[in-house]
């Protein structure tokens, strides 16, 4: 689980929070109500109408663990108070 409060959102651009959203959905098999959104909002951040929010891209990313984290940010590491590892915690 991502902890957002420890990365810096805005250097995540529109086309990697498509991915994380996507990867989400469809790899991960989370519905858009565990997300805070409609299955419509999805459809059109998926169809990249929208950009996703910072909530949108939030409640995703509680569903991702580091190695996915890495994977999906591609080299970008919008940490901001803490190591990449550090931004990921376990559920309590």
């Amino acid at each position: 689980m991502v902890d957002c409060s420890l990365l810096d959102l805005d250097q995540i651009d529109r086309e990697v929070r498509r991915e994380i959203i996507r990867y989400v959905v469809e790899r991960k098999g989370i519905r858009p109500p565990a997300l805070g959104v409609t299955i419509n909002y999805i459809s059109m951040v998926l169809s990249g109408k929208v950009k996703a929010g910072d909530g949108l891209l939030c409640n995703a990313l509680k569903f991702i663990d580091d190695q996915e984290l890495s994977l999906l940010l591609k080299g970008i590491i919008p940490e901001r108070k803490a190591s990449l590892s550090g931004v990921v915690r376990e559920p309590s």
